[in-house]
This record gives C-alpha cells, structure tokens and sequence, in this order.
C-alpha cells in the first residue's frame, strides 16, 4: 500500500494540491496510511474521525437526513468529503462511510456496506462497495479502493 500512498503523494504534490479526509468506519486508517510517508505534510493537511453522528453533523450533515436515511449513503459521503475540504481549505476532501460489522446500524445496512466520497471543484463522485470479511478486512479494503479512487481522479 506504501506504494499506491507514494504515488499519490507525488501526484498531490506535482500538481501542489492538498488532500483532507472525513473518515468514519475507518477511523483514521486512511490518514494514518497516509502519515507513513515522509514529507506527506506538503500534500495531506490532516483529517477528523467521524465516527459518531454528532461529528458527522458538525461537518454538515444533517440529523434529521440521518435519522431518516442513516449515515451510510453516498449523500453522507459526499457531504463528509466535500466539507472537510472546505474546512480544512483543501483541493481534495475523501470521505468513508460504511459498516464494519460484525453488527449492522439502526437502519439494518448490510454489513460490508461501504459509501466512499471524492470533492474536488472540477470532479465529485461517490462509489458504493460491498464487501465481505472480518471487520478489519472491511476497513483495510475500504481503505483501498479510496486510494485507487484518488489516483484515478488525480492522474
């Protein structure tokens, strides 16, 4: 993954833009894989964990859209992306929402469902994956495909 993380980097920084994540089932992971590279500081500005609701509304999604919808969605994600992005004042803002597992949210969202957004000014998307595994097999994958998603919009 190292690898996949350096040349993100060096496509962030080639093109001298930043990066900011919005990450809840995940945790961190993502900017915590992206904190394994030196000098990742000139590229990622940082993060925030999102991992209970009220965090997630203080990023702009609203509670009365979670209470009906739940916080898995590409809705959630999007806002959660786009957001941290303009909070932290960055060209890229990359959110992950899903469920883990081994339990499922108030909203019976399947286990392994995963909603990941991508927020530039010239190119927002999200991407819905199902995955299947342990918890922590879930969260690595997610991790994953939001770092291909990345390089693919960055390139």
């Amino acid at each position: 993954m190292i690898d996949l993380v350096q040349e993100i980097g060096d496509n962030l920084k080639s093109q001298n833009m930043m990066i900011s994540t919005a990450e809840s089932l995940t945790g961190g992971l993502l900017s915590s894989q992206f904190c394994e590279i030196s000098g990742s500081s000139e590229w990622f500005a940082g993060g925030i964990v999102c991992y209970q609701d009220e965090i997630k509304e203080m990023l702009g999604v609203e509670k009365s859209f979670m209470e009906t919808n739940g916080a898995v969605n590409c809705k959630t994600a999007y806002t959660l992306a786009k957001n941290i992005a303009l909070k932290f004042n960055t060209e890229i803002g990359v959110s992950l929402t899903g469920i883990a597992g081994p339990s499922t949210d108030s909203k019976n969202t399947p286990v392994g469902t995963v909603h990941i957004g991508f927020y530039s000014e010239k190119d927002s998307e999200c991407k819905k994956f199902c995955f299947n595994g342990t918890r922590n097999q879930i969260r690595k994958k997610s991790v994953q495909e939001a770092m291909n998603m990345i390089l693919n919009k960055i390139k």
